[in-house]
């Protein structure tokens, strides 16, 4: 008996990054955005539920991830590189609105994705964010003795 491929967070990932930087340029609704991705979803076997959340709630949350991320860069938001700027939206919001993904987790695929549409450097950036954000966002995961 076939056993059948697992829908790919990864793959749903690599999509909401390509959603969202869409979405910058157009500014698309999200049924929009979720109707163009369709057939790539299903071709590239993502995980729908997880790409479709991936974007609506990175839209959505905008204000209060950026607040995170004010927290921690010392430059406007709008100086830093636009796939840089979403890899690291997506992550903010998957420490505090995907808490069953380990952090590590989402700072590796935050990594992978910068390394492959970001720019040269730019994942180190990204890791040094997304270090001192996990450890504000998921303390209790980092040092379980805190809580």
């Amino acid at each position: 008996m076939a056993n059948p491929r697992r829908p790919s967070r990864h793959q749903a990932r690599r999509l909401a990054l390509q959603a969202l930087y869409q979405q910058k340029l157009t500014s698309d609704t999200v049924p929009v955005l979720l109707k163009q991705f369709e057939e790539d979803l299903r071709k590239q076997h993502a995980d729908q539920g997880y790409f479709e959340n991936l974007v609506e709630q990175v839209i959505v949350l905008k204000e209060q991830i950026d607040q995170h991320l004010s927290e921690v860069i010392e430059c406007p938001l709008e100086q830093v590189s636009t796939i840089e700027l979403i890899v690291m939206r997506m992550a903010v919001y998957e420490f505090i609105g995907q808490p069953e993904v380990p952090y590590k987790v989402v700072i590796n695929e935050a990594l992978q994705l910068s390394k492959r549409f970001g720019s040269r450097e730019g994942f180190k950036f990204i890791n040094w964010v997304l270090d001192r954000l996990s450890s504000q966002l998921r303390v209790d995961e980092i040092n379980p003795n805190t809580a």
